[in-house]
């Protein structure tokens, strides 16, 4: 396909990506003499705001629906850890953690990875220790985080 870039005799300056910084840049820089191209895989900049708080409320309901529902709570807590809401996260994911399911080891994770960001580096310790002791995925990991916690 070709690109349709007229000539010009300014200094071209081409900006990959049309997010937020892709943007702002572009809208600085267009006040300079500059030709500026921005370049995206999309013609159109989507912005959803509040799209985390939206997905709460969607999984709270599924808790509702289903208390003992281990991948509500563990997508819910992964949610919160996006929203840097960790204490709601570690709520979610501890009971999560600790109980037989699909979730289990990767709840233990991300329940490690919630502790540390509330500066709790024993009960992060504890799950890392727990996951290191397993096999799969996250055991290297595990081992590894451990030892930078060391």
């Amino acid at each position: 396909m070709p690109i349709n870039i007229p000539e010009t005799d300014k200094k071209r300056v081409v900006i990959a990506g049309a997010g937020f910084a892709g943007l702002t840049l572009a809208r600085k820089l267009i006040k300079l003499d500059l030709e500026v191209v921005l370049l995206d895989r999309n013609n159109y900049h989507q912005f959803q705001p509040l799209f985390y708080q939206v997905a709460t409320a969607g999984f709270s309901e599924a808790i509702l629906n289903d208390p003992a529902s281990g991948s509500s709570r563990f997508f819910l807590g992964i949610t919160y850890i996006a929203m840097n809401e960790f204490n709601q996260a570690i709520d979610m994911l501890d009971g999560v953690a600790n109980q037989q399911g699909d979730y289990t080891k990767d709840a233990r994770w991300y329940l490690g990875l919630a502790y540390l960001k509330t500066g709790n580096k024993a009960k992060a310790s504890e799950c890392f220790e727990l996951l290191a002791q397993t096999s799969g995925f996250y055991r290297k990991r595990s081992e590894r985080t451990l030892r930078l916690l060391k």
